[in-house]
């Protein structure tokens, strides 16, 4: 078996630089900060980043971010975001707005949205909803909830119930509930209890008990559906 010295020497005799080989690079790197050697992650990382991977961007904003290089951190995540695909795009707006920046979160979720991700639709949804937007944020979460993700389904059913469209939210509370989302059957039963819809009431709980529901049935359950008892899933109300 090749030990990780051997192979990085073999790989830097090779002078990957010169070659343009990113792939090996990017993992020569890997190897290197899983044996704990940082410096040696960080310069093969910028060599792969230099030649373009927005892997490599990601990993060495995260090593330098690690070590409090914070002002480059952020110039190597936004560069990786530049190249890369909607998925950086969305975690470098979900860090954004996690660090208060609503303005440059707003950019790269809606960049992410635009090129079809539906968590970022759904995160740029709650973005827009928690500011008072609510056509945009209604159009976002419609848009991720149509394309079959069960988080953007229950959050677009407490955008619609919260505005007093109580059928159609209903009727999203179902179909995410229907694709095994946890909170959406919460807010589905308390509803149905809260009606008295016992043989609602009876189809919901065989499906309930097939997740990891059961303490928070019995709670729900032993309360009635009082709305007291849902604080946990009213968190994220739009």
């Amino acid at each position: 078996e090749i030990s990780v010295r051997d192979w990085s020497s073999d790989v830097c005799s090779s002078d990957l630089s010169e070659t343009g080989e990113i792939g090996p690079m990017w993992e020569l790197s890997r190897l290197l900060r899983k044996r704990g050697d940082a410096t040696g992650a960080e310069h093969w990382l910028r060599k792969a980043a230099d030649a373009g991977d927005d892997l490599a961007m990601w990993d060495l904003g995260r090593l330098l971010e690690n070590r409090g290089d914070n002002a480059e951190a952020e110039h190597w995540f936004c560069k990786s975001a530049e190249v890369g695909d909607s998925w950086r795009m969305r975690r470098l707006g979900k860090r954004l707005q996690n660090r208060g920046d609503a303005v440059g979160a707003e950019h790269w979720l809606r960049k992410a949205a635009d090129d079809g991700n539906k968590i970022a639709m759904t995160e740029l949804g709650a973005l827009l909803g928690e500011r008072g937007d609510i056509v945009p944020a209604d159009h976002w979460f419609r848009k991720a909830a149509d394309a079959g993700y069960a988080q953007a389904m229950w959050q677009l059913g407490m955008l619609l119930e919260k505005h007093g469209t109580v059928t159609e939210a209903e009727d999203w509370f179902n179909k995410a509930a229907n694709d095994g989302h946890a909170p959406a059957m919460m807010s589905l039963g308390l509803r149905l209890m809260q009606s008295q819809d016992v043989d609602g009431i009876i189809d919901w709980y065989h499906k309930a008990v097939k997740t990891d529901l059961a303490g928070r049935i019995t709670e729900l359950l032993r309360s009635g559906g009082k709305p007291d008892e849902q604080r946990s899933d009213r968190k994220s109300v739009v």
